[in-house]
């Protein structure tokens, strides 16, 4: 059976759900790659040395074995930090679920403690946003919950760009193919948080 192709843009994410059998569902869905990861973090580690040597010759500090030791500390600083970031990116990036449409299941992988749910039609879908007005992303969780018990299970994570109407319509275009190819329903308003801020410029 080939691989299930897992999308890296939100956009891509959506058409997958619409047109796909199969889709993988991640984690957290974001469109950075490990390469760009590997070349962000060596980047801004070597300017925040340069940031911190040029502060440090403000002290006139003539000690050439010291500038040595901080250089050497500094590198390998940036490299470890990469190397852990790098595995914990991958380790991220293989974890999520297998959505299969036809039989009507949401495999896991990657993730101990989980096991396949079948997805009956009491069950409904919704996003719960996450919004502290801080920062120019806002946070959307893709969550099922499984009527009418009360637990509630997180799939997919999604940071869109506040003010961005397209990431807005694609949030909702995802909800309602989900629930229109699943068979499912919208969640009662009790199980739906409130949402935090103002979304969109709304």
């Amino acid at each position: 059976m080939p691989p299930i192709p897992r999308q890296r843009s939100l956009s891509g994410w959506v058409a997958a759900l619409e047109q796909q059998s199969k889709v993988w569902l991640p984690l957290s869905l974001r469109g950075l790659s490990l390469s760009d990861l590997t070349i962000i973090i060596p980047f801004y580690g070597f300017v925040v040395l340069v940031m911190l040597a040029t502060i440090l010759m403000t002290f006139e500090i003539r000690a050439e074995h010291l500038w040595i030791v901080f250089w050497t500390v500094g590198m390998v600083a940036t490299v470890s930090l990469t190397v852990m970031l790098r595995r914990k990116f991958i380790r991220q990036k293989s974890q999520g679920w297998v959505l299969d449409f036809h039989k009507r299941t949401l495999t896991p992988v990657g993730m101990n403690g989980q096991s396949t749910i079948k997805l009956e039609p009491d069950h409904s879908l919704s996003w719960v946003i996450f919004d502290t007005g801080k920062t120019g992303e806002v946070r959307f969780s893709l969550v099922l919950h499984l009527e009418p018990t009360d637990v509630d299970v997180t799939l997919t994570e999604v940071r869109v760009q506040r003010g961005s109407r397209r990431d807005a319509a694609l949030i909702d275009r995802c909800l309602d193919r989900l629930i229109e190819r699943l068979g499912l329903r919208h969640p009662s308003s009790s199980r739906v948080k409130p949402v935090s801020g103002r979304l969109f410029g709304a």
